[in-house]
């Protein structure tokens, strides 16, 4: 139980610095757009934009597979799974 609670952790903290690059991303494009052709770095910004999104559905398929793998554990389906093949 302690991987998927550790997994989750992870999971969390990259979910909420996904969803910090993506408004930063944002921010940055929007910043470079209104400096009219003053401010470089378009394309890195849209890099960062699309790796936070990125970035943030990963995270998100993470933690629900860890909610449920935790959920299945708690239910008590992993103690008893080997002896009913057997019987």
């Amino acid at each position: 139980m302690s991987f998927f609670a550790a997994t989750l952790v992870v999971g969390i903290l990259g979910l909420l610095l996904g969803i910090v690059a993506v408004v930063l991303g944002v921010m940055g494009r929007k910043e470079i757009q209104q400096s009219q052709g003053q401010i470089g770095g378009s394309s890195m910004a849209t890099a960062g934009l699309v790796m936070g999104i990125i970035g943030v559905i990963i995270n998100l398929v993470v933690v629900i597979a860890c909610l449920a793998c935790v959920s299945w554990f708690n239910r008590g389906v992993a103690d008893n799974w080997y002896w009913d093949v057997f019987e």
